[in-house]
């Protein structure tokens, strides 16, 4: 017999005091690299969006990674890789 699980979740965070920072013409950019993080972590984007200040991400994650872990590292290799290509929001800790 297997188990079924399904956690959805609705993630949000902001960039550092809501500062307007994310650069829009490269949404696709940021975002597929977001949506690769998750993948490499076996989850599941279902959808995935942002503004010029905060980024939405509606997901699965597998059962045995954990919810924080995982949002804290999208925050760290997202900072990471913006600073590399000169794109440099902060997004909130």
């Amino acid at each position: 017999m297997s188990t079924f699980t399904q956690l959805l979740y609705h993630i949000v965070f902001s960039t550092k005091n809501r500062q307007r920072t994310l650069n829009i013409e490269r949404r696709d950019e940021i975002l597929g690299y977001i949506c690769g993080i998750l993948k490499n972590r076996q989850s599941h984007v279902f959808r995935i969006n942002m503004t010029d200040d905060h980024v939405h991400i509606f997901c699965s994650i597998h059962p045995a990674e954990n919810v924080s872990a995982i949002v804290k590292g999208i925050k760290i290799a997202t900072n990471k890789w913006m600073r590399a290509e000169n794109i440099s929001p902060q997004f909130m800790a």
